[in-house]
């Protein structure tokens, strides 16, 4: 709890405030139980929390309060399987042998460069897709690299510009795809790594991460990796410590470093110097997510993972949230722009960014699950769209934003006063150049609700009144032309008569 209180007490140092409210209060008018206020909230963007106050005259609530949401479904029929087609066969049709065979073959590594796709099969198979805007379709073509190394351990695919790479424990590839077809070439100097390895490349620079040992930087020069810096404990903390590194990250300038032991540190690309004033004391954590100045890191504990989300400063970060996920051990974050999706397999979680613990609803912390197996990963490919990558292949996603909404209800005739108070991440004044600048906002609407000219139940008397009414008028509209006919008939016949007693005279 002391620590709780800590954190709530340097958090609320940090955040400053706009306040906003309407000039006036705004005045809609009403009919009682014939139409209803609705208003989205775009310009607030993510709302933590709200409340609505209505005036002591009234009883029932007037309005009710939708907050903002991500929709992410599948596209149907949009499934595309590239492996052996012994996975679609039913597991106890096949023999030992078979199964050994067919389940080897799985994705187990992609990278994207723009909108490509490349997709790395355990068998050294590339299965490169390039998307096209216009038919939401993918052009397909496959490859094989040439691989000279036995092992089939820790193989990844990179991308650095218009080149891409394989590398596994013994082996470092370059290769380019041009006219539909592939060009590889040897990286030489590879040291092989003994154990797991996460490898980054920009700029025709390597990084390499390998557990306790160091942060290993080259340059590639002429297909030759050529060795910049090696740093180890006391070069990234200026003291000797323990150190185990798990992941790493590029962002903009920096490269951050994600140390099991001890936290995050960052190296400036151009200088390829530590940045020493920067820290990030957060131990115990196995996975790194950054997006712009949003991070995102992942600890995991047996059946859980912890989620720790945060923005990024000068000095090291601001946290922002952390919540669990109970018997769900998240594999890897994609970072969108006000949301997150958190891959676990098979319940996946779809986390909304930059809320914070002592402010936002209970419910806006959760998060909301979605049921999906054997997820590699997830790429933006297009606006709104989304590439899931599979072990056997990959689908479409189509994702929607809905932003917070109200809508209020007319009751009975009166006036009625609503304020809404909104703590929320933008708002008509905020001070854009700070990020934790949030938003406190109090609406306020006066709705004149005038009496409708009946209720339910009158309406359906007026109905049936109604249609009594037109059925007897229809009958003594009948009957008066039916009178009128029978009078004009009689009348002809008299006519008739007297016409033929005047011919007999």
């Amino acid at each position: 709890m002391l620590i709780i209180a800590l954190f709530g007490i340097a958090l609320s140092q940090n955040i400053t405030w706009s306040n906003y409210s309407f000039s006036t209060p705004q005045f809609i008018n009403l009919i009682a139980q014939q139409t209803n206020f609705a208003r989205s909230f775009e310009e607030f963007g993510q709302i933590l929390n709200f409340s609505i106050q209505y005036d002591s005259l009234q009883v029932e609530d007037l309005c009710s309060f939708q907050y903002q949401q991500l929709i992410f479904n599948r596209i149907e029929n949009s499934f595309n399987t590239f492996v052996n087609q012994l996975q679609l066969i039913d597991i106890d049709e096949l023999d030992t042998s078979d199964i050994e065979e067919g389940f080897q073959d799985q994705l187990v590594s992609y990278t994207r460069s723009d909108l490509n796709l490349l997709l790395l099969e355990r068998n050294q198979v590339i299965h490169y897709l390039s998307y096209d805007q216009n038919s939401k379709l993918f052009n397909y073509s496959k490859f094989n690299l040439s691989i000279y190394s036995n092992t089939k351990q820790h193989q990844q695919l990179l991308n650095d510009r218009d080149a891409y790479f394989y590398v596994n424990n013994e082996q470092f590839s370059k290769f380019i795809i041009q006219n539909d077809s592939l060009y590889q070439f040897e990286i030489l100097n590879w040291t092989q790594q003994t154990d797991q390895f996460k490898v980054l490349v920009q700029n025709n620079y390597v990084y390499l991460i390998n557990g306790q040992q160091f942060l290993t930087i080259y340059q590639i020069v002429e297909h030759t990796l050529v060795l910049i810096k090696k740093l180890k404990a006391e070069d990234i903390y200026q003291v000797q410590k323990k150190m185990n590194l798990v992941d790493i990250n590029i962002q903009e300038d920096y490269l951050y470093i994600l140390d099991h032991e001890n936290g995050v540190k960052r190296i400036h690309l151009n200088e390829l110097e530590i940045d020493n004033d920067f820290f990030i004391n957060q131990p115990d954590c196995s996975i790194i997510s950054i997006e712009k100045e949003s991070i995102i890191l992942i600890q995991h504990n047996q059946q859980r993972s912890i989620i720790f989300e945060g923005i990024i400063n000068d000095k090291g970060w601001i946290l922002l949230q952390s919540k669990q996920t109970f018997k769900k051990l998240i594999k890897s974050v994609k970072q969108l722009k006000d949301y997150a999706i958190l891959l676990s397999n098979p319940i996946n979680n779809i986390h909304r960014k930059y809320m914070i613990d002592s402010y936002a609803d209970k419910t806006m912390l959760e998060g909301n699950d979605f049921y999906q197996m054997d997820f590699l990963g997830i790429e933006s490919i297009d606006t709104n769209y989304l590439i899931g990558i599979f072990k056997y292949g990959v689908a479409l996603y189509y994702q929607m934003e809905f932003p917070s909404s109200i809508v209020c209800y007319a009751q009975t005739p009166q006036i009625s006063r609503v304020q809404i108070s909104i703590i929320s991440t933008q708002c008509p004044n905020k001070n854009e150049s700070n990020l934790l600048n949030y938003c406190s906002s109090n609406l306020e609407y006066i709705f004149d609700i005038r009496g409708a000219l009946m209720n339910e139940f009158q309406e359906r008397i007026f109905i049936y009144l109604c249609i009594g009414a037109s059925i007897i008028v229809t009958l003594l509209v009948v009957s008066i032309i039916y009178i009128i006919r029978r009078y004009q008939l009689k009348k002809e016949k008299i006519n008739q008569i007297k016409r033929k007693g005047r011919r007999s005279k």
